[in-house]
């Protein structure tokens, strides 16, 4: 009812116009989106039944769960942040978030003594692709499976409208602090979200945002063909099928890894960068492209502790040329991550609705591939529960979680690849299309990325052409 009271009054308003109001006697605020977000509520519409947005952790819990004080920890971790309880409303063609006083989500309790442990993996995954419901929620989804009294199989489901990775990181530490008896009342209220979209907007009213177009316009200029790294041709109209596989490197390669960054005075993630440029020459000859990476925005004291959609894509360009050194690349790579630091608050819809680059159905402005590293350090649990891999967290607690994979049979783009350092040793996890690549092609492309990375790292003055054969390897393991 609250739902369609919000609706009533949207319609009834002047909606571009609306900033920020309450809706009296309905328990409701109302306020305009994020661009991140109105980008996401435009394509799910697109596709309202596919789900490429839902961001799911999955956890092992071997110990006994008190399923009410469970319930009650969610309830506390979603009555302190507002994004956690936002339904959203058309008017005007565009989305308005309606933040509830009481949040709407599903806590479910499933039987699961019947199945083993891979039935119990591919259950939590078979939830964690049903829809999740913008319009009157959840957005929040919460499955406990018990197959023995101290056997359980854990899946926390946002819609990542709401969420991202630091987010769970928030969600998944004050979940096992309120089960283990923390005060919700005692703690400082969290930010919420609706002060990032009024800075986002200020942002974009103000000089800074002019500045970071022309910069973009600049780097952005005759943008270079697409990538096709396959011959395959590509399936009609839009589709979020997907795939995914994980890898992993050892415990030498990720200290040879974090010790050359050192050295060159980068970061990891730009090195990995580097690197996949190269491997793309390498691969199928590019020497321009542009890759995409998700970086967070959350510059303003509390928005580190804050849940909501805090991410921009962000692009980077680069020329791997094939007589050109790894070194140089890397500088390039750097100089260009250094430039679109100062800019990294310019969305990527209004980037993309300025300029208008050449556009095709079903791929997104400029790029196809994304390579995110994310931060173990900043946010570990959602790491390592995002990637099913590493040690329980808190193994000594009321509510362990043990890391779990499950499979992801969703991709938002042709290839992205997730890669983080998880208890020293760096560990991948990668969603493809299906339709459009192979998995022995995907395959291909780790071994030769993995190969490149390692070799320019032993030889970063050597030229990019002498570090491995043009074309793409035969399938090896992972």
């Amino acid at each position: 009812m609250e739902e369609l009271d919000a609706r009533g009054l949207l319609e009834a308003t002047d909606a571009p116009a609306l900033e920020q109001l309450r809706a009296e006697g309905s328990g409701l605020l109302l306020a305009p989106a994020s661009h991140g977000q109105a980008s996401l509520w435009f394509m799910q519409m697109v596709a309202p039944d596919a789900v490429p947005y839902n961001f799911m952790v999955t956890a092992r819990i071997r110990a006994a769960v008190d399923e009410k004080v469970l319930e009650h920890a969610v309830r506390a971790v979603m009555d302190r942040h507002p994004a956690l309880r936002t339904l959203f409303v058309e008017a005007g063609g565009r989305p308005y978030q309606v933040v509830l006083d009481e949040p709407v989500y599903e806590f479910t309790v499933v039987d699961g003594s019947a199945l083993d442990p891979e039935e119990a993996r591919e259950e939590l995954a078979r939830r964690g692709h049903e829809p999740l419901d913008l319009d009157n929620g959840p957005l929040v989804r919460i499955v406990l499976l018990t197959r023995e009294p101290a056997d359980h199989y854990l899946l926390v489901l946002v819609h990542h409208i709401a969420s991202d990775a630091a987010s769970a990181e928030v969600m998944i530490r004050e979940i096992q602090e309120f089960y283990q008896g923390a005060d919700p009342a005692g703690r400082e209220p969290a930010a919420p979200y609706t002060e990032f979209v009024a800075r986002e907007r200020e942002w974009l009213a103000g000089p800074a945002a002019g500045a970071a177009l022309d910069w973009w316009s600049r780097q952005l200029e005759d943008p270079p063909a697409r990538l096709d790294l396959s011959d395959k041709e590509r399936p009609p109209g839009v589709t979020y099928e997907g795939r995914d596989l994980a890898f992993r490197w050892s415990a030498e390669e990720t200290r040879l890894l974090r010790e050359f960054a050192v050295r060159e005075g980068v970061s990891v993630s730009t090195v990995v960068l580097a690197g996949f440029f190269a491997t793309l020459n390498r691969a199928v000859g590019t020497e321009d492209a542009v890759l995409a990476t998700a970086i967070a925005q959350r510059s303003e004291p509390g928005w580190e502790s804050a849940v909501g959609y805090y991410l921009n894509t962000v692009l980077v360009r680069a020329n791997p040329a094939p007589d050109r050194s790894f070194r140089v690349l890397l500088g390039e790579v750097h100089a260009f991550s250094l430039g679109l630091l100062e800019h990294m608050d310019y969305p990527l819809d209004l980037l993309a609705s300025q300029l208008k680059p050449p556009r095709a159905e079903g791929r997104s402005p400029w790029f196809d591939v994304v390579v995110n590293w994310l931060s173990s350090d900043a946010f570990p649990r959602a790491v390592k529960l995002f990637h099913g891999v590493g040690d329980t967290l808190s193994p000594d607690g009321a509510l362990p979680l043990e890391p779990l994979q499950v499979r992801r049979h969703l991709a938002k783009f042709d290839l992205e690849i997730s890669m983080a350092d998880i208890d020293g040793r760096v560990a991948g996890h990668v969603q493809f299309k299906p339709g459009y690549l192979e998995r022995h092609t995907v395959t291909a492309l780790l071994a030769l990325f993995r190969t490149v990375l390692f070799d320019s790292i032993a030889h970063p003055d050597l030229a990019l052409g002498a570090v491995a054969p043009a074309g793409l390897p035969e399938e090896t393991d992972q």
